[in-house]
């Protein structure tokens, strides 16, 4: 049992390098930007190498961020179970309504790369990613990471007692915590909008390529990505 049990691992490792390869390749002409997921590549071929790190990767993505509070912090800030280095700062904050802001996270031990590039992300980079093993991932802006088991009737949180996802028409909707803003991600997992309960909220708008370019209130407050 227990050798199946590691041929389907590493069968899931393979499936999900060949989906990153496949992500890899760039709208623009066709090419690999190998560049650019070097580091998420890389990340695949060592689950393959070795599945055990997967299981340890898969438990240290859960405690990124600095909403995780499972792990005591140091005042650097790291969180003492990881070894992770936190970091975040709000850039800016215009009032309202709906407030917008940007606000900037930083984690030592993120694998990934966000818009500015490895270990950065900002505060409306949230993401559902699709796992090989009948799971979907969500990044959250802060780096932490939720992860849910896709069932018959949906998906059952492993690691956010009160969060839900939900599959809709056009994508994913994802509700945190009840009484909590609710966020909706396009069919390739991209936020394309988050509301509070009044259903009021913010729209993200993207470019041909998918990046976000624009996002909006629906009091027409806007802030534009270059």
């Amino acid at each position: 049992m227990a050798a199946m049990n590691r041929q389907i691992t590493c069968g899931n490792n393979i499936i999900k390098l060949i989906h990153d390869l496949a992500a890899s390749i760039s709208p623009d002409g066709g090419n690999l930007d190998m560049a650019g997921m070097k580091g998420t590549l890389d990340a695949d071929a060592a689950r393959i190498k070795n599945p055990e790190s997967a299981k340890n990767e898969k438990t240290e993505k859960e405690k990124l961020g600095a909403g995780d509070t499972s792990c005591k912090k140091s005042s650097d800030p790291v969180n003492l179970s990881t070894g992770n280095f936190i970091y975040d700062h709000e850039d800016m904050q215009a009032g309202g309504e709906i407030p917008l802001s940007f606000h900037r996270y930083y984690n030592s031990k993120d694998t990934g790369t966000g818009t500015m590039g490895s270990c950065f992300l900002h505060n409306y980079e949230m993401e559902v990613q699709k796992q090989p093993d009948q799971k979907a991932a969500v990044r959250m802006h802060d780096g932490q990471f939720y992860y849910f088991a896709e069932t018959d009737t949906g998906y059952v949180a492993e690691n956010a007692a009160m969060g839900l996802l939900e599959r809709t028409e056009d994508g994913y909707k994802l509700t945190c915590h009840p009484g909590m803003d609710a966020v909706y991600f396009d069919e390739n997992g991209k936020a394309a909008r988050q509301e509070n309960t009044n259903k009021r909220g913010i729209t993200f708008i993207r470019d041909e390529r998918g990046r976000l370019a624009k996002a909006e209130t629906d009091t027409g407050s806007f802030l534009e990505y270059a």
